[in-house]
């Protein structure tokens, strides 16, 4: 008898964990990168939920480039242009639809690395 009931409890920790790493999967946070041959371009990024209903979307710039950008996101909202150099700026905002654009606009940057992660909140 006791063994049975470990078995049992082994695989409903192991369904357990296959349904959390499903939905960690379904998620997950999407990445853009920008190397030095598009540091000086302007890029627009679609973002896509997949899973319905997203109330939030959490968005990181982050990198290192020669010039200044500013980044544009679905919501209007504009950051304050950064760099030249290192940079580091986060937002967050209330996002409803289950795709978002997100732009960067360089302003004279020509070399360096942008990366822009974001990731879709739910209740």
């Amino acid at each position: 008898m006791p063994r049975f009931r470990l078995k049992s409890l082994m695989l409903a920790v192991s369904l357990l964990a296959g349904m959390l790493g499903a939905w960690q999967w379904l998620i997950r946070a999407e990445r853009f990168v920008i190397d030095d041959d598009g540091v000086g371009e302007h890029h627009r990024f679609e973002a896509m939920s997949l899973l319905r209903s997203p109330t939030s979307l959490a968005i990181r710039f982050h990198g290192e480039i020669d010039g200044t950008a500013e980044f544009v996101t679905h919501g209007g909202n504009v950051t304050t242009p950064v760099g030249p150099g290192k940079f580091d700026v986060r937002i967050r905002e209330d996002q409803y639809e289950s795709r978002s654009f997100i732009e960067y606009r360089p302003q004279g940057a020509t070399t360096g690395r942008v990366v822009i992660s974001c990731r879709f909140g739910y209740l």
